[in-house]
C-alpha cells in the first residue's frame, strides 16, 4: 500500500492531484502537489485502485519532453528536406561547375586547374558563379572591376547576361548586322570581373580558362567548336600586369568565314581577389568589325 500523498486524480482530471490517506481516496484536491495535506479525518472517497508510486510529473516537465520531440521531429524533416534539394540540384544540373577541358590531339586550350584554396584544395572552375549584375544601357564608355574602355558608337545589341554567367558587374554590347546576314554572324565586347573563388588562377590561366567557359557555359556551347591558339603573352595596360591570347573558334560549317577571332584580355587591377577582363569576338577577317573592335581595345585603360 502507498503512503499517504499527494497523486494524479484518478478522476482524469488535467493538472489535478487527489489525497490519499495511506488506504483509500479523500475528497481532497489541489493543481499543486505541493500543497500542505488535509487534516486527518477528511471525507474519503472511493476509486478502484491505489495510486500508483510513480513520481508525479508537472506540467512544466510535460512541456519540456514535448518541446524535446518537437525539436527531433522538426531536426528529421529539414534533414530530409535538404537531402531532397541537394539530389535534386544535382540533377538538375544547377549551378554546375564546369570541368576543365582535357588535353587532346587538338589544339584545344587545356588551362591549369585553379587556384588553391587556404587548405591547400584546389578550386574547381566554376563558370556560373558571376554575380549576375549588367550594364542596363548603352553607353560611350563602358567600366567594370578596375576597367574601362569606348564603346562602338553604333553597337545597340547586348547579349543575355546568362551567356557571360562567370563575370561579375558585365557590359556585353555587339552587333548582329554582319553581312551576310542569313549566316547569324555577330560581333561584341564583354567587359568585367572574375573571382579567384571561382577558380580562374593568374592572368595566363585566366585568360585559357574564359575561353572554357565562353564554349562550354556561354553563347558558344553548342560542343562544335574547335579552338586553335594563334597568340599569347604577357602583356601591361596602362601600368597593369596581365595576359593576353587570340583564339580561333571554328566548327568547319562556315562558308564565308573561317570562325570567330576570340581576343581576351585579362589584368591584375589591384582589386583583391579579382581580375578584369576585356573579351571581343568577330568573325575572322570581316573588316568591319576588326577594325572597331582593335579601336576599342586602344582605349582599354584603369578606371
Amino acid at each position: 500500500m502507498n503512503p499517504p500523498g499527494w497523486y494524479p486524480d484518478p478522476a482524469g482530471t488535467p493538472d489535478s492531484y487527489r489525497w490519499w490517506d495511506g488506504s483509500s481516496w479523500t475528497a481532497a484536491t489541489t493543481f499543486s502537489p505541493a500543497t500542505t495535506p488535509p487534516p486527518t479525518g477528511s471525507d474519503s472517497g472511493s476509486a478502484p485502485a491505489a495510486p500508483v508510486t510513480e513520481r508525479p510529473r508537472s506540467k512544466r516537465t510535460r512541456l519540456l519532453v514535448g518541446a524535446a520531440i518537437g525539436v527531433v521531429v522538426i531536426a528529421v524533416i529539414v534533414a530530409g528536406v535538404w537531402w531532397g534539394m541537394a539530389r535534386w540540384r544535382s540533377d538538375s544540373g544547377e549551378n554546375p561547375v564546369v570541368p576543365l577541358p582535357s588535353g587532346s590531339a587538338s589544339a584545344d586550350p587545356s588551362p591549369s586547374a585553379g587556384p588553391s584554396s587556404g587548405s591547400g584544395k584546389e578550386v574547381d572552375l566554376n563558370c556560373a558563379g558571376g554575380n549576375q549584375v549588367a550594364t542596363g544601357s548603352q553607353a560611350p564608355i563602358y567600366a567594370s572591376s578596375g576597367l574601362q574602355y569606348e564603346g562602338v558608337k553604333d553597337w545597340g545589341f547586348r547579349y543575355d547576361k546568362t551567356q557571360w554567367s562567370w563575370l561579375d558587374d558585365q557590359a556585353v554590347w555587339g552587333t548582329t548586322k554582319i553581312k551576310p546576314t542569313d549566316q547569324d554572324w555577330a560581333a561584341g565586347i564583354a567587359i568585367g570581373g572574375i573571382r579567384s573563388e571561382n577558380g580562374f588562377g593568374d592572368p595566363a590561366d585566366a585568360a585559357d580558362q574564359l575561353i572554357s567557359c565562353l564554349t562550354s557555359y556561354g553563347f558558344m556551347n553548342d560542343g562544335s567548336w574547335k579552338v586553335t591558339e594563334e597568340e599569347s603573352e604577357d602583356v601591361t595596360v596602362d601600368g597593369m600586369a596581365g595576359h593576353r591570347t587570340v583564339h580561333l573558334l571554328s566548327d568547319g560549317a562556315q562558308a564565308d568565314y573561317p570562325g570567330y577571332r576570340v581576343v581576351t584580355v585579362v589584368l591584375d587591377t589591384g582589386q583583391d581577389g579579382t581580375l578584369g577582363t576585356w573579351m571581343s569576338f568577330a568573325p575572322k577577317g570581316e573588316p568591319t568589325t576588326s577594325a572597331q573592335i582593335e579601336a576599342a581595345e586602344k582605349t582599354l585603360v584603369k578606371h
